[in-house]
């Protein structure tokens, strides 16, 4: 069968099971920004009732609304979100939440954050979320989705035509009948089909990510029970057990005690036993909040000491304008030469200093220690993994700029050095957007990335065209980019054009459908990726 006859039968057979309608209501609901950390924005709103995780909040200008964050977690009257790229906050500066919200879903890649530290086996996510104001009743909340998709891969190499499926439940249950008992969860299931046949289903392919019961002694107290990542403690990852925290004015004190997943598929493992403490003090400013966080765990393997560690995080907002992380591991046991050896030894470490110099420029400089990641999940290409991996450690420089209402630009630099490469690592990478553009009301978006690494020089250019449809009910967008790599112990090129189009429709405030195709073109074959999604909120 031809390429082009498999992806029509693809998307016909998509479009066959999907046939839904809805009205919409496009009021915008008024919030304000009462925190920036590092990586997240922090807005408090009347109440949040209607607003879901994924939703997009947008900033207003002359009746312009324009998208700038995707919601991460919510509470009752506030919520944590993501800022899109060469976007920044003030504390107090307003943004918006349509009723009925015209999405930016984040790409799947976004979805599975869990990473595996290959030096020391264990799961890391590195994020800073000071807790989420909550009401002072006890009153149920619950908020949740689920999503079923598919991704296709075809290629003029038909042995490497598969198609996999997975479908994800989230739901996050706040006192359950007005009682101090909540539920959280986030599963997955995936099973996959190559050249027509069916991989047998086996446990592995049901991920659990977050499934854990939480139950609050008092307003300050409380006990969860399951697997859960603690944002406060995130470097260790999930885990599988009871932790306990407790809050005594501007102190947070925690417990955990369990088990870590297993480094293979995520399951559940006895033999990786752990158990630790930790401690959080935050203080508010009229600016921003300063809040410091130390932990000491210790983690076994089938009995033994695996690793002892200390863990420091530092967040500070409280001087304006200006935004500090700073965050470290010290490990504290070792094993020389077959015997146990109590010494510091300092293992990972990331700062960022980030300088809002006026409404339209700000900088940011950083120094990532830390080590590489492996992800459980992943959709990146070939070109966008070896970019990665060569520039997430290291120094770095970023700088944004908006000379113009509708036009920003950026640019950034990184370095590294080790001693097992024969040359640095450098890369420079700078863009230009502009929004709304006369007469077609669109976004263009322009980049360019030049990467030398100790095997590697290479350039990637590309473009992008979006633009909402239907009064923001419908978003399509189409890029090109062109990948050229030259490998230092190799004369062949690599060389790539790659195209996308993807369309997002929000068919009412609880459905939405979207769909992408991605065409990797080199000079002997030719890849093509198919996604489809549907996502029903609850």
């Amino acid at each position: 069968m031809k390429i082009r006859n498999k992806i029509t039968s693809s998307v016909f057979l998509l479009l066959m099971s999907v046939a839904l309608s809805a009205q919409v209501n496009t009021a915008f609901t008024e919030g304000k920004v009462s925190y920036v950390s590092s990586q997240n924005i922090y807005v408090k709103f009347v109440s949040t009732e209607g607003l879901q995780q994924g939703d997009t909040l947008f900033k207003q200008r002359e009746g312009v609304y324009r998208a700038v964050l995707i919601v991460q977690q919510l509470s009752s009257i506030s919520c944590v979100a993501k800022p899109f790229e060469g976007e920044n906050f003030a504390v107090e500066e307003l943004v918006f939440a349509k009723n009925r919200i015209a999405e930016r879903l984040p790409k799947e890649t976004q979805e599975t954050k869990l990473s595996l530290l290959p030096e020391t086996n264990e799961v890391k996510i590195v994020e800073t979320t000071p807790p989420i104001e909550k009401d002072k009743k006890v009153k149920q909340a619950v908020w949740g989705q689920i999503k079923l998709s598919s991704y296709s891969n075809l290629s003029n190499n038909f042995t490497n035509d598969n198609h996999r499926f997975r479908y994800t439940f989230n739901l996050n249950a706040k006192h359950l009948a007005n009682s101090r008992l909540s539920i959280e969860s986030y599963l997955a299931f995936s099973h996959r089909i190559y050249d027509g046949v069916a991989v047998p289903i086996n446990l592995s392919d049901l991920k659990i990510y977050t499934l854990a019961a939480r139950y609050d002694l008092s307003e300050n107290t409380s006990l969860w029970l399951g697997r859960k990542i603690n944002t406060k403690i995130a470097n260790v990852g999930a885990i599988d057990g009871l932790q306990a925290e407790t809050r005594l004015r501007n102190f947070t004190l925690g417990a955990a005690v369990g088990s870590r997943p297993s480094f293979i598929d995520y399951s559940f493992d006895k033999n990786l036993f752990e158990f630790g403490v930790y401690a959080a003090h935050t203080l508010h400013g009229k600016a921003g909040i300063m809040e410091n966080t130390f932990s000491i765990f210790e983690q076994k393997n089938n009995g033994k000491t695996d690793r002892r560690f200390m863990y420091f995080q530092h967040v500070n907002s409280l001087a304006k304008n200006v935004q500090a992380f700073v965050s470290f591991e010290i490990d504290m046991y070792r094993l020389e030469n077959g015997l146990p050896l109590n010494q510091l030894s300092l293992t990972s470490m990331y700062s960022s200093l980030r300088y809002r110099f006026s409404e339209k420029l700000n900088a940011s400089v950083s120094y990532d220690a830390r080590k590489n990641v492996i992800y459980y999940e992943t959709f990146q290409s070939i070109a966008d993994s070896i970019l990665e991996s060569s520039t997430r450690q290291g120094y770095r420089f970023q700088m944004n700029y908006r000379p113009f209402k509708k036009i920003s630009v950026g640019a950034s630099t990184s370095y590294r050095n080790r001693p097992e490469d024969n040359r640095p690592t450098k890369n420079v990478n700078a863009y230009v957007r502009y929004a709304q553009l006369p007469f077609l009301k669109a976004n263009l978006s322009v980049t360019a990335n030049l990467l030398q690494t100790a095997y590697l020089d290479g350039q990637i250019y590309g473009a992008r065209f979006d633009k909402d449809l239907f009064k923001g009910k419908l978003n399509a967008g189409i890029s090109y980019r062109y990948v050229d790599y030259n490998f230092v112990n190799t004369t062949t090129p690599f060389n790539q054009s790659i195209a996308e189009f993807n369309i997002d429709w929000q068919i009412n405030r609880f459905l939405s459908l979207s769909s992408s195709y991605e065409g990797v073109f080199e000079t002997d074959n030719q890849y093509n990726r198919i996604y489809f999604g549907i996502r029903k909120r609850f």
